[in-house]
């Protein structure tokens, strides 16, 4: 028994031991692919970033819509996954040039913001080439000290620009920051009325890097150059995942989700308050039901059995407790006794009525015998009352 007992807790051991070992080995595996979406734990998502700007007083949201409901100050952060090589940046985003990039363009017409990170597709590649390459970040013409930086040298700036313009005229752009050897890094371009920030490489962003070197302070600096503090700040997931269109309450507006709540609350609490009562209680006025109605239901009880006899029975016990109660006489005097002090037609009606009940009479002659012993006993005590 004992050796059933050690044998069944070395193999709960084994298995705890192999769940925890195996947990550790999906979660601390290496992310070949990028995925950097603001939902994903993984190193390559940005679930970091996002909270970052949250900590800093950003208001942070989320958007798969191909058309996503913009105001102007709002800045529009895109994470695009594109080759390194400059040719095959062409032809990755020519083709999603039919679906996000168009919203980005209305964006910026209208004087909006956007910061574009791009991100090699291969995760583990541009990771190890990052920790090899050791860059770093520095203004131009600035003697300030240089800021240490995750980069894998990534995408040029303009390439990227050009499509995200689409057929806006690009101008000149201006250079923020510059990588340590002199390519642009950062580049800010004026699009209609609107700021397109390109950075060459978004690697430092990915919850594996933005705790690296100065990488959060790069990030975070990046947004600060195009929204103020307070500002909504929407991550645009339509060209990583698959895009949805935009719904009725998206099209109209963000109010309009709150109105949708707030009218689902209203509802409920209508249903609420519709099953209690509000003011005094009412009171159940039931008819309070008498003797008349009493008598009438036992008359209507023994007509419709068709009772004479019992209904004849009844009619000459209670004459003789009407009577024996009108002479005083006590309550178990004979009927024969209180015969002797009747008179001789009511002595006759109730003989008659007592005798009708023990065989079968019509109810006709039933009710002539129980009206003129009725009849008799008020004539009695009437008599006698004067």
């Amino acid at each position: 028994m004992k050796s059933l007992k050690m044998a069944f807790a070395i193999c709960a051991a084994l298995a705890a031991l192999l769940l925890i070992t195996g947990s550790l080995l999906v979660l601390g595996r290496n992310s070949r692919n990028a995925l950097p979406t603001v939902t994903s734990y993984d190193p390559s998502g940005t679930l970091a970033f996002r909270e970052l700007l949250n900590q800093h007083g950003f208001r942070t949201d989320v958007t798969l819509s191909t058309k996503p409901v913009l105001t102007k100050d709002d800045l529009l952060v895109v994470f695009d996954v594109v080759k390194s090589a400059d040719e095959e940046v062409l032809a990755v985003l020519s083709n999603r040039k039919d679906r996000t990039p168009n919203a980005i363009t209305e964006h910026l017409k209208r004087g909006g913001r956007v910061l574009v990170l791009p991100v090699a597709p291969d995760f583990a590649e541009s990771s190890r080439a990052a920790k090899s390459m050791n860059d770093s970040l520095h203004a131009p013409d600035s003697a300030q000290p240089a800021i240490p930086v995750s980069s894998s040298r990534g995408a040029d700036p303009y390439i990227v620009a050009a499509i995200y313009a689409n057929d806006a005229e690009l101008e000149a752009p201006a250079v923020l920051w510059m990588t340590s050897t002199n390519e642009p890094f950062a580049s800010l371009y004026r699009v209609s009325s609107g700021r397109l920030l390109i950075a060459r490489d978004g690697l430092f962003a990915t919850n594996r890097f933005l705790d690296q070197r100065q990488n959060a302070r790069v990030a975070l600096g990046l947004v600060r150059g195009l929204a103020r503090k307070g500002a909504r700040v929407i991550f645009d997931e339509a060209g990583i995942r698959e895009p949805v269109e935009p719904g009725l309450l998206e099209l109209i507006g963000p109010w309009a989700e709150a109105a949708w709540f707030q009218g689902l609350f209203l509802f409920a609490v209508v249903c609420y308050s519709l099953g209690k009562r509000f003011g005094l209680p009412e009171v159940d006025l039931r008819p309070q039901r008498g003797t008349r109605e009493l008598l009438d239901a036992v008359a209507d009880t023994f007509r419709r059995g068709k009772m004479t006899r019992a209904a004849l029975s009844f009619a000459a016990e209670d004459a003789q407790a009407r009577l024996r109660h009108f002479l005083h006489l006590p309550i178990d005097t004979e009927p024969r006794a209180t015969l002797e002090h009747l008179p001789s037609p009511l002595q006759a009606a109730l003989v008659n009525v007592r005798s009708a009940a023990e065989m079968k009479t019509s109810p006709k002659i039933a009710r002539e015998l129980a009206a003129t012993l009725d009849r008799e006993i008020q004539a009695f005590v009437g008599s006698a009352r004067r």
